[in-house]
């Protein structure tokens, strides 16, 4: 919840410093600033998330 928090904030910020237009890259500099705030300490779970996120798309292409 708090990522989703931070990530809607950044979004908002950005396009009020922007006249109200949304760039491009908005979103991206928002989820990579939210997902190094909130999942960048170092702790089990977040060890877990890090070790299976890239490997996630290879594990449901074989699934199917």
């Amino acid at each position: 919840m708090k990522y989703v928090a931070l990530y809607k904030t950044l979004l908002l910020i950005q396009k009020k410093a922007n006249g109200g237009k949304e760039r491009s890259f908005d979103t991206f500099f928002a989820g990579l600033v939210g997902g190094y705030l909130v999942f960048g300490d170092r702790n089990a779970i977040n060890e877990q998330v890090r070790c299976t996120h890239p490997i996630q798309p290879l594990w449901k292409k074989k699934q199917g």
